[in-house]
């Protein structure tokens, strides 16, 4: 997912060989329907939906509370949940 504008699933990678001639499959979607993001940009609204049901199987926190988080509370709220010993999710470093 990119900036809840475009969103690719599917097993190939990004490298020369899945690109020429591994048999694998991705696809690309673009939604028609739009929302506003927390910071006022135009956004998918099937990407943002798609990645707030994500993270709310991950964290626990409900898809309707990310969908209305800015990117800086939703990086406090992440880090939050990583911080928990019996989380799912893990808090990443950076070097």
């Amino acid at each position: 997912m990119i900036d809840d504008v475009y969103m690719m699933m599917g097993s190939a990678n990004l490298n020369y060989r899945s690109a020429t001639g591994d048999a694998e499959m991705s696809m690309g979607m673009v939604d028609e329907e739009h929302t506003i993001s927390k910071e006022g940009f135009t956004v998918s609204k099937a990407v943002r939906d798609f990645r707030t049901v994500l993270w709310e199987d991950q964290t626990g926190i409900p898809a309707e509370v990310w969908a209305n988080t800015s990117v800086e509370d939703a990086v406090k709220m992440w880090d939050e949940v990583a911080a928990k010993p019996d989380g799912r999710i893990g808090k990443f470093h950076w070097r």
